[in-house]
């Protein structure tokens, strides 16, 4: 070997090239590793100048001295082929034993069939056999899965009771672990969170999620369920189908199936129950039963095991415990029943109802003052809302019925019967219809206006404006737009059928008017028949008279209003001394002649 080498007086302050100190032979790292050494050349010592490293040779290959020049602090040092270097991207901190790690970093799959598995942590993935594509990081992850593929488990324990399952996904300490001997084999779920999915049993359900802590603890054959939040379908076993989110929703149940409760301990009583839908703080928590729907906070709260209701709104039905076939739809809507079949949509619509039962109401504030009447129907908003106990009321239009108290009225149409209290047996149909009337009975108007201004008894009014402005007089009946509209104060038993007919009347009575405008001048005269357009009495106040046609349309005369025949039959009986001639009308089929004499 060729190279420098020398022994020099310690007490020599001149450099090792020109006087003190022990040199040995200086090489390049080239020059170094073209030596051939033996196993006798034990001890040999070169400088390698390229790395700035002293090395010995131990008998087979070279050794650097540590900290000679190989590496800068903190690196850790590798031997590469009797090479030893530091690599920048591995950094040991002594002094906090901190490992540092940058750059790539690969890890064997270990010695198992299968390939491109990754396992970082005491016992991570350590039966693992021939599965392939699988990732544990933390102590004991996946340390049971052997023939499972393409799993990811991350945290302490993380996928610990997954043997052969796949394509699953475990994130947090004891996530998808188990509590016995018991291993988990179904595929394709995911568990977040710490204790998720943690089962005591052996999982063999698929297409699970579960995201938070304790959700799904006691899964076995269960399927297709969704958990989010602490605890959600906390302890479900076989059930499917099932969406829970929120703390403690669907906390309880076990077997039951195609649930979805939203919402902090929604639906967390259920135990077997199926196909009910929770939305909103509190709604259904307290139910075990089915079909149910509740979306609000509150709805349906108290419900156990009333079945096939449908609350949405804040507080909804919040009072129903055990009766069926109730829906409501508004904020507080039937928040006190308790009865059954019941509709109330709109906000406060039924609100105080308790036991009353298949009532209806539909509009803001609609039958909010019911509490055990029975079998109403209410549409519009503000309709019947001082009816407390009475039944079978139908009331549809804005303020129909509000004042009523009692029970069998119909009022369509806005302020229908807005002030009865009282009085029964009453329809009105029409805006304003019966406006007015408040403990009077047996009164029916339809039309607009129709009976508006009275408080009498037993009237009928068909028609617009029909008996509009009457008021105090009974057993009228109207039919026709305006009949008997104008002002009647006490006139009663009136009968008036045509447009107009009886308009001006106001205290005459027991009058019958029959035909568009008849006796539509008549004012205070009774017992009066008129029959025919504009047949009239003779003056405003005449009474007890009778009026057939009228002079523009004139009927049983020969072609004008005074012309009578001149013979009972045609060239023969002549009228009686001092008639005027004959009036023709037809009795019973047959054309009859009638001798009319002059007044």
């Amino acid at each position: 070997m060729s190279a420098q080498s020398a022994i020099f007086n310690p007490t020599d302050t001149t450099s090792a090239a020109t006087g003190s100190g022990f040199s040995v032979p200086r090489l390049t790292t080239t020059g170094r590793l073209a030596i051939v050494f033996g196993t006798g050349d034990q001890g040999m010592m070169v400088f390698d100048t390229t790395l700035l490293n002293l090395f010995i040779w131990n008998g087979t290959a070279w050794v650097s001295v540590p900290d000679s020049g190989d590496s800068s602090n903190e690196q850790v040092i590798f031997n590469d082929n009797g090479v030893l270097i530091g690599d920048p991207g591995l950094l040991f901190n002594k002094t906090t034993d901190k490992l540092t790690v940058s750059g790539t970093v690969e890890i064997w799959d270990g010695a198992g069939s299968g390939s491109d598995n990754v396992g970082v942590g005491r016992l991570a993935l350590a039966l693992q056999t021939t599965g392939s594509y699988n990732a544990a990081v933390g102590i004991n992850s996946g340390n049971n899965l052997t023939t499972g593929s393409s799993n990811s488990f991350l945290g302490a324990n993380a996928g610990s009771g997954v043997n052969t399952g796949s394509s699953i996904v475990a994130v947090g300490v004891d996530a998808l672990s188990t509590s016995g001997p018991q291993v988990h084999s179904g595929s394709n779920n995911i568990a977040i969170g710490n204790s998720a999915m943690f089962s005591g049993q052996s999982i063999t359900g698929a297409d699970n999620v579960a995201v938070g802590r304790d959700t799904l603890r006691g899964l076995s054959s269960g399927s297709t369920n969704v958990a989010i939040g602490v605890s959600a379908l906390k302890t479900l076993t076989t059930g499917a189908d099932n969406v829970a989110i929120g703390k403690n929703a669907l906390l309880s149940v076990t077997s039951g199936a195609q649930n979805t409760a939203i919402g902090f301990g929604t639906l967390a009583n259920i135990v077997a129950g199926n196909n009910s839908i929770a939305i909103g703080y509190g709604s259904l928590t307290n139910s075990t039963a089915n079909d149910n729907v509740a979306v609000g906070v509150n709805a349906l709260a108290t419900n156990t095991t009333g079945s096939k209701n449908t609350a949405v709104g804040r507080s909804a039905l919040s009072s129903v415990a055990t009766t069926t076939d109730n829906t409501a739809l508004g904020h507080l809507a039937a928040a006190t029943t308790t009865a059954a079949d019941n509709t109330a949509i709109g906000s406060l619509a039924l609100t105080l109802c308790t036991t009353g039962y298949s009532n209806t109401a539909v509009g803001s504030g609609s039958g909010n003052a019911v509490t055990t009447g029975v079998g109403n129907t209410y549409l519009g908003t503000q309709t019947a809302q001082n009816n407390l106990t009475g039944s079978t009321n139908t009331g549809i239009g804005f303020q129909a019925l509000n004042s009523a108290t009692v029970s069998d009225l119909v009022a369509v149409g806005a302020n229908a019967l807005v002030l009865n209290t009282t009085g029964l047996n009453n329809t009105a149909v029409g805006r304003s219809a019966l406006a007015v009337i408040s403990t009077t009975a047996n009164n029916t108007a339809l039309g607009f206006n129709a009976g508006r201004s009275t408080i009498a008894t037993e009237i009928t009014a068909i028609g617009s404006g029909a008996l509009g402005l009457s008021t105090a007089g009974g057993q009228n009946t109207a039919v026709g737009y305006a009949a008997l509209g104008g002002a009647i104060v006490t006139g009663a038993g009136n009968t008036a059928l045509g447009v107009s007919s009886g308009l001006i009347l106001t205290s005459g009575g027991a009058n019958t008017f029959l035909g568009s405008s008849a006796g539509a001048t008549t004012t205070t005269g009774s017992t009066n028949i008129c029959i025919g357009y504009n047949s009239a009495t003779e003056a405003a106040g005449s009474s007890n008279s009778i009026s057939i046609g009228s002079a523009g349309q004139w009927v049983g005369t020969n072609a004008a209003p005074n012309t009578y025949y001149a013979t009972a039959v045609t060239g023969t009986v002549l009228p009686p001394a001092g008639a005027t001639g004959f009036w023709r009308v037809i009795i019973n089929g047959t054309a009859r002649k009638i001798a009319v004499y002059a007044d």
